[in-house]
């Protein structure tokens, strides 16, 4: 059975100062631990869902799409 890593994430859209920020914390701290993401795909995680399997991951799209908030998304680490 094929699974992906998902989880369920909301869009961020950073201001130019939370950029300019994050890109002078990435100079000045060089710590292994942190994983820099390119502001344009930036996302806030809601929830970590794991392995799942790919027959289910378009049912779970559905679900989220028909909830009370379409900022949310479902993303895959793969």
């Amino acid at each position: 059975m094929e699974t992906k890593r998902t989880f369920l994430a909301i869009d961020v859209n950073p201001h130019d100062n939370i950029i300019n920020l994050l890109q002078e914390l990435k100079r000045n701290h060089k710590i292994d631990s942190i994983k820099w993401v390119d502001p344009a795909i930036m996302h806030l995680t809601i929830f970590f869902l794991g392995d799942t399997p790919s027959i289910q991951i378009p049912s779970i799209c559905e679900m989220w799409r028909n909830g009370q908030n379409s900022g949310y998304f479902l993303g895959s680490l793969f």
